[in-house]
């Protein structure tokens, strides 16, 4: 996922879930980092 197709306001009005996709996407992250240590 493009961070500039989250950042379009259009594209968050028209599907609000990408924002809960993107928070996924950075707990996702987040987890791997701390799995790493």
């Amino acid at each position: 996922m493009s961070t500039a197709t989250v950042c379009h306001p259009t594209v968050i009005r028209t599907c609000p879930t990408l924002v809960a996709r993107f928070k996924a996407e950075l707990i996702r992250l987040l987890s791997q980092m701390a799995a790493r240590r």
